[in-house]
């Protein structure tokens, strides 16, 4: 019994050893594949706008997610690319995997809305929009664009409440709606 105490833990060292060896090893290789997916997301931006090379940086963006599927940058990246190349449901697809990631990210809810829009899903792309302005992004945009969609559901008291909103907010568009759809006309008042 003496003989077998000694083997058995010497056993027992020898797995944990190796099982502590293989852990820190998968452990280095997680972290160069951060690093290797940093390094990768860095090259795609360069190749978007230095060179204007969205085909190119997609493929590096989906090398970056190879190795780190929780890369918010490289979905929310490789999404603007394919929005260039007028992949709207690739990009829509990245986007709603960027928002897996970061559910709050008001810039990729505010992609996203505007990708709704081009897929013709307007009650979605309103629901990001809203989401995007209560983070308080673009809102001259989010509130303009927002407003359109309103206006186009029927909803007039809330397109120019948003437009006013957009116009509060420097965008000279809106302004113009504001005054050509929800001021009342005075010279009607005349007749």
């Amino acid at each position: 019994m003496k003989i077998i105490r000694p083997i058995f833990f010497l056993s027992f060292s020898i797995l944990l050893i190796s099982i502590s060896n293989a852990i820190l090893a998968r452990n280095e290789d997680a972290i160069l594949n951060l690093k290797r997916s940093r390094e990768l997301l860095h090259e795609g931006f360069k190749k978007v706008d230095f060179y204007d090379d969205h085909n190119s940086a997609i493929e590096i963006f989906t090398e970056a997610i190879r190795l780190n599927q929780k890369s918010f940058y490289a979905f929310l990246n490789r999404a603007y690319s394919k929005n260039e190349i007028k992949n709207i449901a690739g990009a829509w697809d990245d986007l709603n995997r960027a928002l897996e990631i970061e559910p709050n990210n008001g810039i990729a809810l505010y992609n996203r809305a505007i990708i709704n829009l081009k897929l013709g899903h307007t009650y979605s792309s309103i629901r990001d929009y809203s989401k995007a302005i209560n983070k308080k992004i673009e809102l001259k945009n989010a509130y303009a664009i927002r407003g359109v969609l309103k206006s186009n559901i029927g909803d007039a008291k809330g397109a120019c409440n948003d437009w006013q909103k957009a116009s509060e907010n420097k965008n000279e568009r809106a302004t113009l709606w504001v005054q050509e759809n929800c001021l009342p006309n005075i010279s009607e008042e005349f007749q």
